[in-house]
């Protein structure tokens, strides 16, 4: 027989409970169940002490149903896994759980995002983008893709849904060998005797769905197309590359947690402003920058060239097949050789021949890059999440911790977008107590 252990339904592996904050515990949920369908009595006891520990009985009866014990922190703990619970059947240990009683917790999600709008010198609405290469810009929908904007598309309010959305799931026509996208919390973090510690388990928040809300989008509102200009067809706001905020912007963990930020009333007469409401509490970026050593080792990542290489490589190997198969008029067809000729200026200079000659007489030709900058540099917003909040704890110890809270850090950072993918990466950080830091 051995005992199956949980902690609020999640692994113990690396499990946390959560210190008093203003006279206040915070319950977890200690799972037990026996794996042979034999019922057991069972023995818990604190040893190895660091925090305060309480236990709400010592003594259960478990059996292949299970049985649940409430625990509680009563202290913090000074170092990490300092306080150990084991288990005794018959005085016989059966099992054990180390424990960390964590302060100022705080959430840090990861993953892969979508987001379909046209940047660089395109306008900031074009439905398009530049697919041929021969416009303005270096983003591009494909032949079969939808717009990336509706078809009224100037925000001349904040609060008016103009497409480009940012996608943490969910993607819109999802391209050939791009990987999925995907934003998670993957660990709970808290300070243990004046140092961070991080823990990837002992709360059911780790491993829940990350997500922005459904018409959140990166509002730089510029270059203006001189068409708009002249008929009057203005955004409220407009920002630098690099400086603009999240406009209509909501986080969601799960579907225990969401949240805006506040705004200001509309000015009227108020067109291509830089701050455009008081008060304004939606995360801004705070420029472009170079990812430091540490995002580098979190999330190692190939070099553009390598990248555009192994991609072309991929591409070419379809786009040679549906040849062979005699469907160079199709639509997959057109649009392998569009994504083939946007990547060759990424090449090695003497592949980048080699494929020209191989396949320029079926239209393969050089055309507008991804800029470089959007792979390895970052973009990092800061805000706060503060209006319309609601948090359904449920069986989490972290959004019970958080349903104290009238308002909350956001942290954002979104790095490695590739045009060929309209897809990027992004880490960062919900935190009611302080600003959290970037790796």
């Amino acid at each position: 027989m051995s005992l199956l252990l949980t902690l609020n339904d999640s692994s113990t592996l690396d499990a946390f409970l959560i210190a008093p904050h203003n006279n206040q515990v915070f319950p977890s949920i200690l799972g037990l169940a026996t794996d042979d369908g034999t019922t057991v009595d069972v023995e818990i006891q604190l040893s190895a002490q660091g925090a305060g520990i309480v236990l709400s009985q010592t003594n259960i009866t478990v059996g292949p149903g299970g049985s649940t014990v409430s625990v509680h922190a009563s202290s913090p703990s000074l170092v990490r896994d300092d306080t150990t619970l084991t288990f005794l059947v018959g005085g016989v240990l059966e099992g054990s759980i180390s424990l960390t009683a964590i302060s100022n917790p705080r959430v840090w999600f990861d993953g892969r995002f979508e987001v379909r709008f046209a940047t660089g010198q395109g306008f900031y609405n074009d439905p398009r983008g530049n697919p041929d290469g021969t416009g303005r810009g270096w983003m591009w929908a494909l032949e079969g893709e939808p717009d990336f904007v509706p078809a009224d598309s100037v925000p001349d309010r904040i609060e008016k849904p103009v497409g480009r959305v940012i996608r943490f799931h969910n993607p819109v026509a999802p391209r050939s060998h791009v990987p999925p996208i995907g934003v998670f919390v993957k660990a709970v973090e808290g300070e243990v005797g004046g140092t961070k510690e991080r823990f990837t388990g002992g709360d059911p928040m780790v491993g829940a769905a990350v997500n922005l809300g459904p018409n959140t989008y990166f509002a730089s509102n510029q270059p203006v197309n001189p068409a708009d200009r002249t008929a009057g067809r203005l955004p409220e706001e407009r920002h630098g590359d690099g400086e603009q905020p999240l406009a209509l912007f909501q986080c969601r963990l799960g579907d225990q947690f969401s949240g805006g930020s506040k705004t200001g009333a509309f000015v009227p007469g108020t067109t291509e402003s830089q701050s455009p409401r008081n008060p304004d509490f939606r995360p801004y970026a705070q420029g472009l920058t170079v990812l430091s050593p540490g995002e580098r080792a979190a999330f190692p990542f190939l070099s553009l060239g390598e990248f555009s290489t192994q991609r072309v490589n991929q591409l070419l190997s379809e786009f040679v097949a549906l040849k062979a198969a005699g469907q160079t008029n199709s639509v997959e067809f057109r649009n392998l050789r569009l994504r083939i000729g946007h990547l060759l200026p990424l090449l090695d200079q003497s592949l980048q021949n080699q494929i020209i000659a191989d396949h320029g007489p079926d239209g393969v030709t050089r055309l507008v890059p991804s800029q470089s900058f959007g792979w390895g540099q970052r973009e990092i917003y800061r805000g706060m999440i503060n209006e319309s909040i609601n948090i359904q704890p449920n069986d989490s110890s972290i959004l019970s911790y958080f349903s104290q809270f009238p308002s909350f850090h956001f942290l954002c950072v979104f790095f490695n977008f590739h045009t060929d993918e309209a897809c990027g990466h992004c880490y960062g950080a919900v935190d009611p107590s302080q600003q959290p830091p970037t790796l």
